[in-house]
Protein backbone atom coordinates (compact mmCIF):
# COMPACT_ATOMS: atom_id res chain seq x y z
CA UNK A 1 0.00 0.00 0.00
CA UNK A 2 1.66 3.04 -1.03
CA UNK A 3 1.72 6.54 1.19
CA UNK A 4 -0.62 9.29 0.72
CA UNK A 5 0.12 12.79 1.11
CA UNK A 6 -1.48 15.18 2.74
CA UNK A 7 -1.71 18.61 1.16
CA UNK A 8 -1.46 21.70 3.26
CA UNK A 9 -2.07 25.57 1.94
CA UNK A 10 -1.93 28.60 4.03
CA UNK A 11 -4.53 30.23 2.27
CA UNK A 12 -6.76 31.49 5.65
CA UNK A 13 -8.54 34.62 2.78
CA UNK A 14 -9.58 32.19 0.21
CA UNK A 15 -11.02 29.96 2.95
CA UNK A 16 -13.45 32.64 4.67
CA UNK A 17 -14.44 34.11 1.25
CA UNK A 18 -15.07 30.31 0.90
CA UNK A 19 -17.06 29.72 3.96
CA UNK A 20 -19.26 33.05 3.43
CA UNK A 21 -20.55 31.72 -0.08
CA UNK A 22 -21.52 28.45 1.22
CA UNK A 23 -22.97 29.75 4.13
CA UNK A 24 -25.27 31.75 1.84
CA UNK A 25 -26.05 29.03 -0.28
CA UNK A 26 -27.35 27.26 3.07
CA UNK A 27 -29.31 29.50 3.83
CA UNK A 28 -30.78 29.87 0.77
CA UNK A 29 -31.19 26.14 0.72
CA UNK A 30 -32.86 25.85 4.10
CA UNK A 31 -33.69 28.48 5.07
CA UNK A 32 -33.40 30.58 8.50
CA UNK A 33 -34.68 27.69 10.13
CA UNK A 34 -31.04 27.67 11.66
CA UNK A 35 -29.72 28.20 14.87
CA UNK A 36 -26.30 29.18 13.40
CA UNK A 37 -23.81 28.73 10.56
CA UNK A 38 -20.35 28.06 11.95
CA UNK A 39 -16.82 28.25 9.88
CA UNK A 40 -14.59 25.46 12.32
CA UNK A 41 -11.93 23.12 12.06
CA UNK A 42 -8.25 24.18 10.97
CA UNK A 43 -9.00 26.22 7.64
CA UNK A 44 -10.82 28.62 10.28
CA UNK A 45 -7.80 29.36 12.30
CA UNK A 46 -5.95 32.17 10.87
CA UNK A 47 -2.54 31.70 9.64
CA UNK A 48 -2.59 27.54 10.24
CA UNK A 49 -1.55 25.64 7.21
CA UNK A 50 -4.72 22.69 6.78
CA UNK A 51 -5.69 20.56 4.50
CA UNK A 52 -8.11 22.86 2.26
CA UNK A 53 -11.55 21.33 3.46
CA UNK A 54 -13.82 24.06 4.69
CA UNK A 55 -15.69 22.31 7.66
CA UNK A 56 -19.33 24.23 8.46
CA UNK A 57 -21.58 23.31 11.16
CA UNK A 58 -25.08 24.26 10.86
CA UNK A 59 -27.57 24.21 14.03
CA UNK A 60 -30.72 23.90 14.67
CA UNK A 61 -33.04 23.61 17.06
CA UNK A 62 -34.32 19.98 17.64
CA UNK A 63 -37.93 19.97 17.31
CA UNK A 64 -37.48 21.62 13.45
CA UNK A 65 -37.93 18.84 11.38
CA UNK A 66 -39.22 20.25 8.08
CA UNK A 67 -35.34 21.41 7.00
CA UNK A 68 -34.92 19.54 3.60
CA UNK A 69 -31.53 18.01 4.48
CA UNK A 70 -31.56 15.10 2.36
CA UNK A 71 -32.84 17.28 -0.84
CA UNK A 72 -29.99 19.61 -0.30
CA UNK A 73 -27.62 17.28 0.25
CA UNK A 74 -28.25 15.26 -2.66
CA UNK A 75 -27.56 18.77 -4.90
CA UNK A 76 -24.42 19.64 -3.29
CA UNK A 77 -20.80 18.66 -2.88
CA UNK A 78 -21.71 18.67 0.80
CA UNK A 79 -21.29 15.51 3.42
CA UNK A 80 -23.47 15.29 6.41
CA UNK A 81 -22.30 14.10 9.70
CA UNK A 82 -25.27 14.26 11.99
CA UNK A 83 -25.04 14.35 16.06
CA UNK A 84 -21.24 15.28 16.33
Amino acid sequence: MGKSRIHLENDHLKWQKNYEYEKDQILQAIGLKTLGIEHIGSTSIKGMAAKPIIDIMVTREARVVNIPWPFFISRSNYINVPFV
